[in-house]
């Protein structure tokens, strides 16, 4: 039992190791990318890979029961950032939430 749950929540490890060395200086993208692969990583590409905007905000949320909200980096989901607008993220605050995701999300979704 215990090698099966180490082996299954080696996704879970490998994304807080690359969530915590994302600082102010990696570029959004990356952020997004940490939290993306790990999504995939627990949902499967299907259900993950072609979801972005409010869809993707409301998975994020629904995954910690709700427990915390993305509102305030919503911009970031809509794809404003490929906009040639510059975003203001406290990208701290993005750091933490990320973590938060890692260490809370269902392993499930209904």
């Amino acid at each position: 039992l215990g090698f099966k749950y180490y082996h299954k929540t080696a996704y879970k490890r490998e994304a807080l190791a690359a969530a915590k060395s994302l600082n102010e200086n990696t570029p959004d993208e990356q952020f997004l990318a940490v939290l993306r692969n790990t999504a995939i990583q627990a949902y499967g590409r299907e259900r993950v890979a072609s979801v972005d905007g409010k869809e993707w905000a409301g998975l994020l949320e629904k995954a910690i029961d709700h427990k915390r909200s993305v509102k305030e980096f919503e911009q970031l989901f809509n794809n404003d950032l490929y906009k040639n607008t510059a975003l203001k993220v406290n990208k701290a605050q993005l750091k933490d939430f990320i973590i938060y995701w890692i260490n809370h999300h269902a392993t499930r979704l209904a």
